[in-house]
């Protein structure tokens, strides 16, 4: 992904509002903004099937098998080996591969749904675009499967035992409250790293980290800025922020301003870019 800092986002809307980024930029200013920039950047980043961020991931319905675990009756389980789920019968059920009938049967009439955020792949789908039999990167027409949204995830109507899912990364979210190395961080904590101008996402709990979010990938996720949606979020930042102090008319002409940088951006991403149905630019 090709990206711009965090910061450069914020000073460029605040320098707009004739605001100095640092010197008279206020902290409730400043908290403003973020979340102007993180909601404005979330709306146009689900406006389409953006490249960088979105992709097709082979999919199953539940984890597999692993022999460490001791399986509840009815827990069910995903065998690589005849690529088929299984349903737990007995207990204690550990080390008992699903080959064995005593403790497994073939999970009958299974509920063929993926959720959002499974936990055994790294990425959470977040917007999705198309699930298909055939990976749609290789397959010169990839078959289409019938799917639809519920509580659970992904429903999907097909007798697979895998799709691919073709989907959106969830957007990154944005934040001015500093990391500060004497308090505790739990996961999903968001800071912002002044050196360098980012956010950073915990992906782990931490105390008193003597290093940076920076130099710890594993405890930190780079909260990083797209660098074609800046231009857009910019101005739509900025209509926000003046629609907040009812200045409604220049908002309307930042807001036209900003929808013409979305469409700029689309275009530059070429005719055959997916565009949500219904999606509506304006506030």
């Amino acid at each position: 992904m090709k990206r711009v800092t965090f910061k450069s986002v914020l000073d460029g809307v605040a320098t707009r509002m004739g605001l100095e980024p640092n010197a008279n930029l206020q902290l409730n200013q400043a908290t403003a903004l973020a979340e102007y920039i993180t909601d404005r950047c979330a709306k146009y980043w689900e406006r389409a099937a953006w490249p960088e961020w979105t992709q097709p991931e082979l999919r199953q319905y539940r984890a597999n098998w692993d022999e460490l675990i001791d399986y509840a009756i009815g827990v069910e389980v995903y065998d690589s080996a005849s690529n088929a789920y299984y349903r737990s019968i007995a207990t204690p059920n550990q080390n008992n591969p699903p080959s064995d009938t005593v403790h497994w049967q073939p999970a009958s009439e299974l509920d063929t749904y993926i959720d959002l955020a499974q936990s055994w792949q790294p990425n959470v789908i977040n917007r999705v675009w198309g699930v298909y039999a055939d990976n749609p990167l290789k397959a010169k027409s990839p078959r289409k499967v019938s799917w639809w949204l519920g509580p659970q995830g992904v429903w999907v109507d097909t007798s697979l035992a895998q799709v691919y899912v073709d989907f959106s990364l969830p957007p990154p979210a944005f934040t001015t409250t500093e990391w500060d190395v004497s308090l505790a961080y739990v996961a999903g904590d968001l800071i912002y790293y002044p050196p360098f101008g980012d956010c950073y996402r915990a992906l782990a709990p931490s105390t008193g980290d003597a290093q940076s979010p920076a130099a710890l990938p594993a405890n930190w996720s780079l909260q990083a800025f797209p660098a074609i949606l800046s231009r857009c979020v910019k101005m739509a930042a900025i209509a926000d922020a003046l629609r907040e102090d009812e200045n409604l008319s220049k908002a309307s002409a930042w807001d036209v301003q900003a929808d013409d940088a979305c469409v700029d951006a689309l275009d530059a991403m070429g005719p055959a870019m997916r565009i949500q149905p219904n999606f509506s630019l304006g506030k």
